[in-house]
């Protein structure tokens, strides 16, 4: 999402985004899933010997991947490429009305508007 229109006629930009204004929606199952999924690389990751973290690494996160970065840098790495993957919906809250625009997962490219009340 690089931009979008509210009903209100407000441009809203991804590159002009105020502090809070978007999210994303996610259901309480798809989340608990997404934790232990995230839960179960970390500890794969961290248990994997020293000197075989470089493979375990090109495996997960490609050949380019950095091979002198802390734990904490890849454990962080592990988190957003899972949650990045996830299937939710995006949203956003216009800076302008106060509506919710909401981008259903998988594609998040048609938009539904909510007006507060």
């Amino acid at each position: 999402m690089s931009s979008f229109t509210c009903k209100c006629g407000a441009m809203v930009r991804e590159t002009e985004e105020r502090p809070n204004t978007s999210g994303i929606l996610l259901s309480l199952t798809s989340l608990a899933a997404l934790e232990e999924q995230m839960a179960r690389s970390v500890v794969a990751y961290l248990s994997t010997p020293e000197d075989q973290r470089e493979a375990w690494l090109r495996v997960h996160f490609g050949p380019e991947y950095p091979k002198d970065l802390a734990a904490d840098e890849v454990a962080n790495d592990i988190i957003s490429q899972s949650v990045n993957a996830a299937n939710f919906s995006s949203s956003f809250r216009c800076p302008k009305c106060g509506r919710l625009a909401v981008a259903p997962a998988p594609e998040r490219e048609s938009w539904s508007f909510f007006a507060p009340e």
